[in-house]
């Protein structure tokens, strides 16, 4: 085995200090960008309150076009029928 200087023995722990540094703050980086599962936590149940809420405007919004469905049929449709039965007959006669 080749005999290692003490200069190249520093040069060598020098470069593995320097990777194991820049590992590190790779490291932290990464760690940074994690949320923590509290605050993941409170979000989602806000994000599921709000999806709860337009589902139930969603529902009241659908009962108030049924409702709408409703009054336009008794409002028109009805009487535009009964006016048209009411011209067939004048018109078929005695």
């Amino acid at each position: 085995m080749p005999e290692i200087t003490n200069d190249e023995l520093a040069r060598r722990l020098s470069d593995i200090r320097n990777e194991v540094r820049d590992d590190l703050a790779e490291i932290r980086r990464a760690q940074e960008r994690y949320v923590l599962r509290e605050v993941h936590d409170a979000k989602m149940s806000g994000v599921n309150d709000r999806i709860t809420r337009i589902e139930v405007t969603s529902a009241q919004h659908e009962e108030q076009r049924r409702g709408d469905r409703r009054w336009f049929i008794a409002a028109i449709v009805m009487p535009a029928v009964a006016v048209l039965v009411t011209l067939f007959l004048a018109l078929r006669g005695p």
